[in-house]
């Protein structure tokens, strides 16, 4: 990706809610809607409690473009709560790399608002980030991390498409109430249809040999 993107707003009608780049404007309902144990409990770098502070310096510290050295994009969600614009959530790709020699690949990353849940809202808003992460980003495959237990998250990642790949033992550090625990995480991903990468053949090795 040699251009910059400047991140968009995306919108879906259905759900009637928008991607947007992080602004300083929602500032006040993002701490309101991550002032939340519940959050921070499925979040690991989301702390309790959350104050003014926190959420201004996040978006302080979010980038409102896209080069080819970004290494994640993150959206914010905004939901049209009776005529009330409010932060119900975020989706990002994190660990990006779209450096050809690096395959092109990124994980995902989301929280929704506890009052927000079971509305639709998190699996149509990861489906649009995928969309955008394969069709402008030209990423080669999308992945993402849940606890095993975490099954809200697992079931999201698995109805925007995302399959099963594998159980990771002891693979993070997981940090509840002031102490460590190691956790175990269960990792989806999803492979660009359109990718330009072609497989490397099973036989490869037998039909290279010197």
């Amino acid at each position: 990706m040699d251009n910059i993107i400047h991140i968009p707003t995306i919108y879906c009608q259905e759900h009637d809610f928008s991607l947007q780049p992080f602004a300083m404007s929602c500032a006040s309902s993002l701490q309101e809607s991550l002032n939340d144990k519940a959050v921070a409990h499925d979040v690991s770098n989301i702390p309790y409690p959350y104050t003014m502070d926190h959420a201004v310096a996040w978006i302080d510290s979010r980038s409102q473009i896209i080069t080819s050295k970004s290494d994640r994009v993150d959206f914010i969600i905004i939901w049209n709560d009776n005529g009330v614009e409010k932060v119900v959530g975020s989706v990002a790709f994190i660990e990006m790399n779209t450096m050809p020699a690096k395959g092109h690949v990124a994980q995902v990353s989301m929280w929704i608002a506890r009052k927000y849940q079971g509305r639709g809202l998190a699996t149509a808003a990861l489906k649009m980030l995928i969309q955008f992460g394969f069709g402008e980003l030209h990423l080669h495959k999308i992945h993402g991390f849940a606890h095993p237990e975490n099954t809200g998250s697992i079931r999201v990642m698995k109805k925007a498409g995302m399959q099963h790949e594998a159980t990771l033992r002891g693979d993070w550090v997981r940090t509840i109430d002031g102490k460590e625990y190691i956790a175990d995480s269960y990792l989806c991903s999803i492979f660009n249809p359109n990718s330009s990468y072609e497989r490397l053949p099973a036989d490869y090795r037998s039909q290279h040999k010197q």
